[in-house]
């Protein structure tokens, strides 16, 4: 049974049902969870040097902050516990797959729970979707969450 699940979401309007799935999932598995949503270097960002000394303004990761915080709030209060609890919030800058797979790692988390599909179309059919990637090489199992099969 998992105890430490990482909920990953890319502020797509399918992003939003996966937060409610993921936090309910873990409420009802009595799991500890975190929340991760990773700001992508896009095309605007290439030529300005390596993405790793590139940073993006701080207000860019304040509002993805705030913006995260806003639909946690909206799912617990779908689901109230009666409990006291706070759940990590993380934003991080990079490719999605890559940083979300990094911090399962780091994180020792158990399940990973990504949308099927995110914002960029294009993107996936380049270079292959987020959720493919994160299900091949995350270092824990992952759950692919598809709109309409909710079975809680």
């Amino acid at each position: 049974m998992p105890k430490r699940i990482l909920v990953c979401l890319d502020f797509s309007r399918l992003g939003d049902d996966v937060v409610t799935y993921g936090h309910r999932l873990a409420h009802r598995l009595d799991a500890e969870v975190s929340f991760i949503h990773v700001i992508e270097f896009t095309q605007a960002f290439r030529g300005y040097g390596n993405p790793s000394t590139i940073s993006l303004p701080d207000a860019v990761r304040t509002k993805a902050r705030e913006h995260l915080e806003l639909l946690v709030l909206q799912s617990e209060a779908r689901m109230p516990t009666g409990k006291d609890h706070r759940h990590p919030l993380v934003v991080r800058e990079g490719e999605p797959a890559e940083e979300i797979i990094a911090f399962a790692r780091e994180g020792r988390f158990d399940l990973v729970v990504v949308g099927n599909r995110g914002n960029s179309r294009i993107t996936s059919l380049v270079v292959g979707s987020t959720a493919s990637k994160v299900a091949r090489y995350a270092p824990c199992s992952v759950l692919i969450y598809r709109p309409g099969f909710e079975p809680l």
